[in-house]
């Protein structure tokens, strides 16, 4: 839909767009700046985001998933609503928080972490629904029965247990040092790798339940 348009611009000699990254590459002369100008309006006329510039037109993206007619997203005035969530800690409450409140259109937001209920007031002609949703699972935590594919993130969830060991070796000079370090920081669960090749010392951080130590041992 964008590309087509883009293209009819006098002056675009091409233009393709990445899926998977949201890339949009535009061949043209970037001195002329009117075009620069037509250039972003056509993309937000076609309800996406283009640099730092919101789409006021979110309506006609093709890609936003459409949400029912009494899916409170779609109202423009003030909307209250409550989003079931699994945030269930103080520090995750803290920066959901923070986060929705630095959105556009978003007047105040409180999460219950008795029951992990999110209270929202918000302008969904600034932020839409979608956004809001999108916004909490890539903070981790899911958000109206949609999971999270970033549970990584989720400061509420109990982390694996890192180990630090240290082993004595021969390494003694810088080569060494590097090619070592190298090595063992390709594997899984490995967080840091340092060495003193002065004492010939091997500091190593990792997660125990990824990588044991005769793993570390034979791959060192």
């Amino acid at each position: 839909m964008v590309l087509p348009l883009l293209k009819k611009l006098t002056g675009v000699l091409d233009a393709t767009v990445n899926t998977k990254t949201g890339w949009l590459a535009v061949t043209y002369n970037q001195n002329d700046k009117a075009l620069n100008g037509a250039i972003i309006n056509v993309i937000n006329e076609a309800g996406f985001d283009a640099g730092k510039i919101k789409s006021k037109n979110v309506e006609n993206n093709p890609c936003t998933a459409k949400l029912p007619a009494n899916n409170p997203a779609n109202n423009t005035a003030n909307n209250i609503t409550t989003i079931q969530t699994n945030i269930n800690c103080e520090e995750g409450k803290i920066l959901i928080e923070k986060i929705l409140k630095s959105e556009d259109g978003v007047e105040s937001a409180v999460v219950d972490i008795r029951n992990g209920v999110l209270k929202l007031n918000y302008r969904s002609d600034r932020t839409p629904y979608t956004e809001i949703i999108s916004i909490i699972n890539e903070v981790g935590f899911d958000a109206d029965k949609i999971k999270s594919k970033k549970v990584e993130n989720n400061p509420c969830a109990v982390k694996p247990e890192n180990n630090v060991i240290t082993i004595q070796t021969n390494i003694n000079c810088e080569e060494g040092k590097q090619n070592v370090e190298s090595i063992l920081k390709d594997q899984r669960g490995i967080l840091s790798v340092k060495t003193n090749f002065k004492t010939g010392k091997l500091i190593i951080e990792y997660i125990k339940e990824e990588i044991t130590y005769a793993e570390i041992i034979s791959g060192a």
